[in-house]
């Protein structure tokens, strides 16, 4: 593992780096030559006088912060685009930028983020000294790239880039990168990563050589494997990974935040706010910082820029609300923890529930009060026949939040209340019914009615209030029709309906919701679906048993009255008047019963029936059958 023990701040090591410069050339000593382009090694005391500087190229282009540093002076400013760059101009890019050079001959210098080099013109040769990070040269044809320090050369294509490292300067392609995942311009921020871990791609052994922006070697360690790092104190640092016979493994560069990650203070969830009301969000931070922040609401997400550590915006939704700060320094952003809201709203101004929904006759007023909970602004009640509001047909201030409305004519309105402020607030519209004469239920309506074979059905009647031509009729199960079974509109008076179960029913007569003629509801009216009540069956008193012939057999025939809906018809014949010596017992779906004997004398039978819906009578009264002598035998 490598350790980090020093307190240098990042600011300080850029001062450094900007201050010795020129030593730092020294030490590195690489020149190239790039398709007539020469990066050498430079004497950093060979500065013209200021006098004799000449124009050698022009910024083209440039993404985030660089500076640059012109011979003869000691003072590094920001570059811009267009710039004119003098021979021996010194050009620093930051961990984001990148800069494009000119040069009058066609040809391109990209400079790379974190990159320090110098410009030359000598012997009408361009020379450019790379003294760290990395850059890319755009051409017309392939160039070779020497490395005098080290003899070594390499054949680069246009377009491809160049990088220093500790064994001297080579082309990226040749760096065998075995970093997994390497941290190129990330922000680690100490206060809650303690250590950085890198993975690598293969199993390798070597060194791991971690730099500060200097180029001071702040730790070392061996590694044969995955590396962990304790996090350094702030700055930029590159970590470079050396193998045994000194060849690049990979580099990845990151930085260490100095700055604290604000913290936002919590707001209170456990109440109800208004709509409209302004919700104030603050941080520990500088009063003096620049911040970012991030709004999520249930509609929506917003980004805002502040300075200060104090920020608010007003409640238009009810929901889940997510809030995150960033701090921003130095073109980096410092981002908090994100702040989960379940914000629960109340109308500014709101009509109660029990006036949300109003029913009154023609001329008759409704009652309305409203109270504004954000402000005193005077109200003013709006009456609308459409329920956007579209059409306003009367204004009625309310000076203490309350007014009687009265509407000449009958129909459906709609009512808010609505403030003078700028914009204004508005509550939620209540609805207000103007009611003509009520439907009369007929006076030959019955409340109780039984079924028919054919159905499970039901008549109502009523009458129709003068000039009406249609009406609504409904029906359900509850007084409150809240389920309803049967809904038709109808231009009659009478209506047949259809019913899934006999039972207890409740029916009304109303207005169509396209008609303004007629728009008050009948009270519910009950309404019995039953079954027939049973009855006990009748029975012939006294019947005298002939014989008859049927299919050729010999019988006696019994007869039955017949019972309205009857299903089946049960016959029980006794031996005595007292019913205790049963004879026999027959079931039958017909009215007669065949009986086949040689018996004489009297005897006697009771019939229950049972009807189509399962219902079951008493036995009847006790009857008698009256056999005549007779020579038949039992068969």
């Amino acid at each position: 593992m490598i350790n980090t023990h020093y307190n240098i701040t990042d600011e300080e090591q850029q001062g450094k780096s900007f201050f010795s410069f020129d030593g730092f050339t020294l030490v590195l000593g690489s020149s190239l030559i790039i398709g007539g382009v020469v990066l050498f090694k430079y004497n950093p005391f060979q500065v013209p006088p200021l006098r004799q500087l000449e124009p050698v190229a022009k910024i083209q282009g440039l993404e985030f912060e660089s500076k640059r540093k012109i011979p003869g002076t000691l003072t590094w400013i920001d570059t811009i685009k267009g710039d004119t760059l003098y021979n021996g101009d010194q050009i620093l890019t930051d961990e984001k930028a990148s800069a494009t050079v000119a040069f009058e001959s066609g040809s391109k210098l990209i400079i790379g983020p974190q990159s320090l080099i110098r410009i030359e013109v000598q012997d009408n040769e361009y020379q450019i000294q790379l003294v760290k990070g990395q850059l890319k040269v755009e051409g017309t044809a392939p160039a070779k790239i020497i490395d005098v320090e080290t003899g070594k050369s390499v054949q680069v294509k246009s377009g491809e880039e160049i990088v220093s490292s500790k064994t001297g300067i080579v082309a990226k392609s040749e760096i065998q990168n075995i970093l997994n995942d390497p941290k190129q311009g990330t922000v680690i921020d100490p206060h809650i990563i303690k250590e950085i871990d890198f993975t690598l791609r293969r199993n390798d052994s070597g060194t791991a050589t971690l730099i500060d922006a200097n180029g001071n070697k702040v730790a070392s360690q061996n590694f044969n494997g995955p590396i962990t790092i304790k996090t350094p104190n702030p700055g930029r640092y590159t970590l470079e990974l050396t193998g045994s016979s000194g060849q690049s493994l990979g580099r990845s560069s990151f930085r260490v935040s100095p700055y604290n990650r604000p913290q936002l203070q919590s707001v209170a969830t456990d109440r109800t706010y208004v709509r409209g009301e302004v919700l104030p969000i603050s941080w520990a931070g500088s009063d003096t910082a620049d911040y970012r922040v991030i709004l999520k609401t249930p509609t929506g997400e917003q980004s805002v820029m502040v300075k200060g550590n104090k920020f608010s915006f007003p409640l238009n939704d009810a929901g889940i609300y997510g809030i995150q700060v960033a701090l921003i320094q130095r073109g980096q952003e410092y981002p908090s923890d994100e702040m989960k809201l379940d914000i629960k709203l109340e109308e500014a101004l709101s009509i109660p529930a029990e006036q949300l929904s109003q029913s009154v006759p023609v001329k008759s007023p409704a009652d309305y009060n409203v109270k504004n909970k954000l402000n005193n602004s005077p109200i003013v009640f709006e009456v609308s026949p459409e329920q956007n509001f579209s059409q306003i047909i009367k204004k009625v201030p309310a000076e203490q939040g309350k007014k009687a409305i009265v509407m000449e004519k009958p129909g459906v309105y709609y009512v808010r209340a609505k403030s003078s402020d700028n914009p204004p607030l508005v509550s939620p519209p209540a609805k207000m019914v103007v009611t003509t004469p009520v439907a009369q239920v007929s006076k030959n309506y019955e409340k109780r009615q039984e079924i028919s074979t054919e159905g499970k059905q039901a008549t109502l009647s009523w009458v129709k209030p003068q000039g009406v031509r249609e009406v609504k009729v409904q029906v359900a199960k509850d007084p409150n029709f809240q389920k309803l079974i049967v809904e038709k509109n109808t231009p009659a008076n009478a209506e047949i309906i259809n019913l899934p179960n006999v039972g207890n029913y409740f029916w009304r007569v109303l207005p169509k919701e396209d008609s303004a003629e007629f728009l008050t509801p009948s009270a519910s009216v009950p309404l019995e679906v039953a079954l027939p009540k049973v009855t006990t069956p009748g029975i012939i008193a006294q019947q005298i048993i002939e014989y008859e012939e049927v299919n050729g057999k010999p019988n006696h025939v019994i007869k039955l009255v017949p019972y309205k809906n009857a299903k089946s018809y049960t016959l029980e014949v006794f031996a005595d008047a007292a019913l205790k010596k049963p004879v026999f017992k027959h079931a039958v779906k017909g009215t007669t019963v065949n009986w086949i004997s040689n018996r004489s004398g009297k005897y006697f039978y009771r019939v229950k029936v049972q009807d189509v819906w399962g219902q079951e009578t008493e036995y009847s009264q006790t009857g008698e059958l009256i056999f005549p002598i007779s020579p038949m035998v039992d068969l």
